[in-house]
């Protein structure tokens, strides 16, 4: 839901601590025409779905361990151009 709809359904849901027995009525149906609309039921409104958390960065790899791997890249290139595939 959109904060626009949350908002909505706030102004909605208000209307029920009326004192009318027709307002509060009136909430009710219009709470359940503001689910029904959106395809959602009450959980989904009530406990909303959070987005995934963002995968964890990746580990960081000090100078030393770059100066190893490079060293290691040019050495298997050294060993493909001496030797072919």
């Amino acid at each position: 839901m959109t904060d626009h709809d949350r908002r909505q359904l706030a102004a909605i849901l208000a209307m029920l601590g009326s004192d009318a027995a027709g307002e509060r009525d009136n909430a009710a149906r219009l709470a359940e025409a503001f689910r029904r609309k959106r395809g959602l039921d009450w959980v989904d409104i009530i406990i909303p779905h959070e987005a995934p958390s963002p995968p964890p960065a990746p580990p960081r790899i000090g100078r030393g361990e770059m100066v190893y791997y490079a060293s290691l890249a040019v050495g298997f290139a050294v060993l493909i151009k001496v030797f072919g595939t």
